[in-house]
């Protein structure tokens, strides 16, 4: 099940928490992976994977970066296969504290770099004769939390960009699909406030936060064989939070 032996999989935001849970994963099934992140630290996680990853510093939010990512996938693994979008921000604040320049920065990072990513892989991809890409949004693409405005617009668009690449690149066998976690116990929830206790506020009824693996096995089913007819699926993994 889930073998992704031969393909290629680039994987944002890998330096910790969601992404670094991916790359190991995908690697663990078979995958080359490229682990990008603006972190350093992605350095120790290509190292623990192994001969199967290499880590690139990467900004999502420069064109000029997504080429040379590219371009660096196809030349020291030969393909580009899998793209997962997971590189995200999150800036908190009421509507009346919220400046300008945080939404856009929000905006910028989880919004205009899934956008950016999914440009630069479109022809790598018809190259290698399809591929998947997933799109790490969140529940917040469902429903409205206060003091997290720029945070959900951003997750609202990813959600609408999910759908009409999906729509758009179906007939070239590119899958795009997106994924809406909930409360993760990760670094960017860690530190999204001030009360100690604000994990375990945003708790749903099943009563404890997922953890970044349980973002990983859904991944890896979406960008496997066994999830071929998916295309543009929302996978909710939230512990309800969009019922």
């Amino acid at each position: 099940m889930h073998n992704l032996s031969g393909k290629v999989a680039i994987v944002t935001g890998a330096a910790s928490g969601i992404g670094k849970a991916q790359a190991k994963l995908l690697a663990a099934h078979g995958a080359s992976v490229i682990v990008a992140d603006v972190d350093p630290a992605g350095a120790n996680v290509a190292e623990a994977i192994g001969e199967k990853a290499l880590f690139t510093a990467h900004d999502v939010t420069s064109e000029g970066d997504w080429a040379r990512l590219v371009e660096l996938a196809e030349n020291r693994f030969g393909s580009v296969d899998i793209l997962i979008n997971t590189a995200g921000i999150s800036i908190s604040g009421s509507i009346t504290e919220m400046t300008a320049e945080a939404f856009t920065k929000v905006w910028q990072v989880n919004t205009l770099g899934v956008f950016l990513g999914i440009k630069a892989v479109v022809e790598p991809m018809k190259r290698a004769g399809g591929g998947a890409i997933i799109n790490i949004a969140s529940a917040a693409a469902f429903k409205g939390y206060p003091g997290t405005h720029a945070y959900s617009a951003s997750k609202w668009a990813v959600r609408g960009l999910s759908k009409t690449t999906a729509r758009e690149l179906a007939s070239s066998g590119i899958r795009v699909n997106s994924i809406y976690p909930g409360p993760v116990d990760t670094p960017l929830l860690r530190n999204r406030g001030q009360d100690p206790d604000h994990i375990a506020k945003m708790v749903t009824d099943v009563g404890f936060a997922a953890q970044p693996e349980d973002i990983a096995q859904a991944t890896l089913f979406l960008v496997s064989s066994e999830a071929r007819y998916a295309y543009g699926a929302e996978l909710c993994v939230d512990g309800g939070q969009s019922i």
